[in-house]
């Protein structure tokens, strides 16, 4: 089901249709798997290991973890909504421009 959107779209549209918008979307859900992930990696470990001392300390740590990442998050789709057109003409060449409009508007995933 994670495809539906690529196959509609494949349907729909010609090729270079679909490979604007997998260019577009790639680069917009980049920031959420890339410091999502580095971000889980490192604290749940630690949440493991301050869970065992006290309640309270873990909840202090996850809400200035969370409170970080959203900011983090933020920053890059803020990039991504400005730059859009300047980061994929610069990554991909102008033959896929038209992926910059695209990525400014698929960079609000960051938030859904």
């Amino acid at each position: 089901m994670q495809m539906a959107d690529n196959v509609l779209l494949g349907r729909l549209f010609n090729a270079e249709v679909l490979g604007t918008y997998v260019i577009a979307y790639n680069l917009a859900t980049l920031p959420i798997h890339g410091i999502t992930n580095a971000i889980v990696t490192v604290t749940f470990p630690a949440y493991a290991e301050i869970s065992t001392a006290e309640t309270r300390r873990l909840e202090n740590a996850f809400v200035r973890v969370f409170t970080s990442v959203a900011l983090m998050l933020a920053l890059t789709t803020a990039v991504l909504m400005l730059l859009g057109n300047e980061i994929v003409i610069l990554l991909y060449g102008t033959k896929w421009a038209a992926a910059g409009t695209t990525l400014r508007i698929l960079s609000l995933l960051v938030f859904c």
